[in-house]
């Protein structure tokens, strides 16, 4: 059986697999910026190769969006995380245990193809066994908790490889992924009644989503200012410090790592006044925090000192948790539980492919083949432009359940779906 009664599960082991998942998503992610860095100088890669193995990871996660929304609707998380863990370790190996750069891109592809399902998986999960309001304190620990993985991705990872060398490294990974499927199978199970019935499309959410404005406005201001952290932080951070700016290789890691800590204090601070503060009020002061570090990253690239740019980092990395746990709270306030995971899957896709690939591609052109700053900075200004945008779809954006998509609306297509 899937699906089990709330008196049936260890709810501990359950949060413990998901957490520990989550955890090894933002690893992923934010290894990216230090893993590109240190084969750009162990095998030779140019820009254009840099922003090729940074861009695997951002292109696939954005395909991969939509189709992990759908079915974590209607598939068992026990399932999905088990097969997804599973593949994870196999695109490791293949990464770790080949000198050819373009198979190290195959298994990278094969890595994120899996793992960019996890979170929808993790929080509509959470959502189905925790009421709405319970959905935000808990959701924004299960986000803090897996930003530990980021932790890990920046100075644990670099001394880690320097001891055993990064192809170890991501075999070494690989067996934890394995472990991680064989947690979720043993562990995680899904509460009664909360996954759609078959009598319901599958694109059904999306149907229902299109129809309303402020579900495309969340999306795409979430896509042009919600993605700015990860693409200035954690997708070319780490080159921007070292090929960039020219910081030693260590103290670039630490900085993302004190980066990350914040994140940390932010997705708990975020669980503590979740309940007094409205989401839409945190989402706004966040981003505009945001918007304002990337203007004097942009203005001041080369004025500031080390210090200055660990500071940016730190605040950076704290608005950045305030305002992702923040979006997925006012999600939960505009959509039932069981479209949940499509509402997640469409905006998603829309930010990672929007907000994330396309951007790091434009990034990636904007960039010379030598790393001069100068093209950096190029970049920067661009991010600071689309970050305004989006800053303003949020400010403009209102709360609240979209038409058509509250459980009760569901609850009533699934009859008529039943009947016919």
């Amino acid at each position: 059986m899937t699906q089990t009664s709330n008196q049936k599960v260890n709810k501990v082991g359950m949060y413990a697999v998901l957490f520990i998942a989550y955890a090894m998503v933002n690893f992923h992610r934010y290894a990216t910026s230090m893993t590109a860095s240190i084969l750009a100088t162990d095998l030779a890669l140019d820009a254009g190769q840099v922003a090729l193995y940074i861009g695997v990871y951002t292109w696939c996660n954005a395909i991969m969006q939509l189709p992990a929304g759908l079915i974590t609707d209607r598939i068992s998380a026990r399932k999905l995380l088990s097969v997804i863990y599973f593949l994870a370790g196999a695109g490791l190996l293949l990464m770790a245990y080949t000198n050819s750069f373009p198979l190290i891109l195959v298994g990278r592809g094969i890595l994120t193809a899996a793992v960019a399902c996890v979170f929808n998986i993790c929080s509509r999960h959470i959502a189905a066994w925790e009421t709405a309001d319970d959905y935000k304190r808990v959701n924004s620990m299960f986000m803090t908790a897996g930003k530990i993985g980021g932790l890990v991705a920046t100075t644990p990872l670099v001394v880690l490889i320097a001891a055993i060398g990064w192809a170890n490294t991501f075999g070494f990974i690989a067996a934890a992924s394995i472990l991680v499927a064989l947690g979720a199978w043993l562990f995680v199970r899904d509460k009664s009644d909360t996954l759609q019935n078959k009598s319901i499309s599958p694109l059904a959410s999306v149907k229902y989503l299109a129809k309303t404005r402020g579900f495309w406005l969340y999306c795409l201001a979430g896509a042009l200012v919600g993605m700015t952290v990860p693409m200035v932080f954690s997708a070319w951070g780490g080159t921007f410090l070292v090929q960039g700016l020219g910081v030693d290789s260590v103290v670039s890691s630490n900085i993302l790592m004190v980066g990350n800590i914040a994140s940390c204090v932010g997705g708990v601070t975020v669980a503590l006044v979740c309940k007094k503060i409205p989401a839409k009020l945190l989402v706004v002061i966040s981003y505009l925090v945001i918007t304002a570090c990337v203007a004097l990253l942009a203005l001041f690239t080369t004025q500031m000192s080390v210090v200055v740019y660990a500071v940016i980092f730190v605040i950076m990395g704290f608005a950045f948790y305030t305002s992702t746990t923040s979006v997925y709270a006012l999600m939960r306030e505009m959509c039932g539980v069981k479209f949940i995971g499509g509402f997640m899957g469409a905006s998603n896709f829309i930010s990672w492919l929007i907000g994330n690939a396309l951007v790091s591609s434009l990034w990636g052109l904007f960039i010379p083949a030598d790393f001069n700053i100068a093209g950096f900075r190029n970049a920067l200004f661009f991010q600071l432009a689309i970050s305004v945008v989006g800053l303003i779809g949020f400010i403009v954006l209102k709360p609240g359940m979209l038409k058509g998509c509250s459980d009760e609306d569901v609850a009533a297509l699934e009859a008529k779906g039943a009947a016919n």
